[in-house]
């Protein structure tokens, strides 16, 4: 006997649209009883990150990964509500290279 599934992950490239991915997994992760996490990777500009780390006058910028992250997980959590009124779902938006951080 396997062990039933309890978390799932679903990457999704876009969030200014419906990712094609999504509604599929939404639907996959209640079929299982999971909890499913939503995560999209987004770039930071590698001057830019080095530049806040050099310059103490840009350090306003450095808070650009959480506003921006924060502005996309709430574009997740607006397409999960579109589909799913599951409270099982956690979005999760993410600095860096999709490779490293998925």
């Amino acid at each position: 006997m396997t062990d039933p599934i309890r978390t799932m992950v679903v990457g999704v490239a876009t969030t200014a649209e419906l990712d094609p991915a999504l509604p599929f997994a939404l639907e996959l992760a209640a079929a299982r009883g999971a909890e499913l996490h939503v995560v999209h990777v987004f770039d930071l500009p590698e001057a830019l990150a080095g530049a806040c780390a050099r310059h103490p006058c840009l350090a306003g910028l450095a808070a650009h990964p959480e506003r921006r992250a924060a502005e996309l997980e709430a574009r997740m959590r607006e397409q999960v509500a579109r589909f799913s009124d599951r409270a099982a779902v956690e979005c999760h938006a993410l600095a860096g290279s999709a490779a490293d951080r998925l």
